[in-house]
């Protein structure tokens, strides 16, 4: 009888412990999940912003953005982030404001050049060249663990 109950005990104390050290994990891995998931919806939108500067230039990116602001609006309503598009930088923010883990740095933003050079900052008639995303600027404020590599 003694040995089954110091066996229970045993099990026990290692299950305590296995949880103990699986739970933080879990929730960090499933924070993250959430930040990749808002990333995603980020994706397509970054290639429509790229189209419609090298359309139009900063006229196209602020077309595109007053056009596409109620979408945005309506999409917060059903998701734990929203997104907003600046229409004078091109610069894509988006915040986790449904995600309480993350307290008050909770902020994405993938901002646009073309070589460098912040789209803003790029005549139209010099619009080629290689177009990139930075989101590990100071704008954004998520802990870097929660980002993927790619932003870090």
């Amino acid at each position: 009888m003694k040995k089954r109950i110091i066996t229970l005990v045993v099990i026990l104390a290692i299950l305590g412990i296995a949880v103990a050290v699986i739970a933080p994990s879990y929730c960090d891995y499933s924070l993250r999940a959430k930040v990749a998931e808002g990333m995603v919806w980020v994706g397509d939108l970054k290639a429509t912003v790229f189209e419609a500067f090298i359309t139009d230039g900063m006229g196209g990116v602020a077309d595109y953005s007053e056009m596409t602001s109620a979408y945005f609006s309506a999409l917060a309503a059903d998701k734990f982030f929203h997104i907003t598009l600046q229409p004078t930088t091109g610069t894509i923010i988006l915040v986790f404001d449904g995600l309480s883990e993350l307290g008050d740095f909770n902020t994405v933003a993938y901002v646009p050049s073309i070589d460098g050079v912040p789209i803003a900052d790029v005549p139209i008639e010099k619009n080629m060249g290689r177009f990139l995303w930075a989101c590990n600027t100071a704008l954004t404020t998520i802990d870097p663990q929660f980002l993927p590599m790619s932003c870090r």
